[in-house]
């Protein structure tokens, strides 16, 4: 059974059961249960790509935000908003700085390259395949289709913080939001954008970033705290026949 995938490089044949490209996509056996075809289907993807159509496909993964932005700092995006336009640039030799309005040329450009150029010089990196898609999902999260976040509001920042930070803060943002609707109040970032930002985890919510660190700065101190008296615990009192 094949499939074509309008966000893969041209004639990438991709097995999903027994995958030919070592570190790409898993072996993979696909259970159909209603009756349209044999128990175990050996399933294909092959790459036919169409930027036109890999976009639309994007911009169903994004969830219309209801709530507008109303935070007055800069947004900042880490992990996967920095990493694809790194991988991009060097993919398409096209010297940039990892701005989100440059993804969408450069996967154009990524997904009309031969499979074989790709494999070959780029083959050592995992999941080389779904950068076409990635590099069209991102622009699409973050630009009119998504948080309408223009680049002067946005920073493409480095992989030294990880998604987890800004996972963190999304979670506190909910709690503050979810405190915020009880008490009458609103806050900029609810709904329907708080969940999307959850799967991004890319981005800093300005007023809850003071009180995330106050946090993790407690878990900390903590850990610390407890690891002494554990250390303590663990040397022999002497007596006083040893003084």
């Amino acid at each position: 059974m094949a499939f074509m995938t309008p966000c893969c490089a041209p004639y990438v044949t991709i097995c999903l059961e027994t995958s030919p490209f070592t570190g790409f996509s898993a072996p993979y056996n696909r259970h159909l249960t209603y009756g349209i075809a044999p128990a175990i289907t050996t399933v294909y993807l092959v790459g036919a790509p169409d930027e036109q159509r890999c976009a639309k496909l994007a911009r169903a993964l994004t969830k219309p935000c209801t709530t507008a932005l109303q935070g007055q700092g800069e947004y900042v995006g880490t992990s996967g908003f920095y990493v694809v336009p790194q991988f991009l640039s060097v993919a398409t030799h096209v010297p940039t700085s990892p701005r989100y309005e440059d993804m969408r040329s450069l996967a154009k450009v990524f997904l009309s390259m031969p499979w074989d150029q790709v494999q070959s010089q780029l083959g050592h990196h995992v999941n080389v395949e779904k950068y076409g898609l990635w590099g069209l999902y991102a622009p699409t999260l973050l630009g009119p289709d998504g948080f309408n976040l223009s680049s002067t509001r946005l920073t493409i920042g480095t992989r030294d913080m990880s998604w987890t930070l800004g996972a963190a803060i999304v979670e506190v943002s909910e709690r503050l939001a979810e405190s915020q609707r009880l008490t009458g109040t609103t806050l900029g970032l609810s709904g329907a954008c708080s969940a999307e930002m959850s799967r991004g985890g890319a981005f800093f919510l300005g007023s809850a970033v003071l009180l995330v660190m106050v946090v993790l700065a407690k878990i900390l101190i903590s850990y610390v705290f407890f690891s002494y008296l554990r250390h303590r615990a663990r040397i022999p009192a002497r007596s006083f026949e040893q003084v």
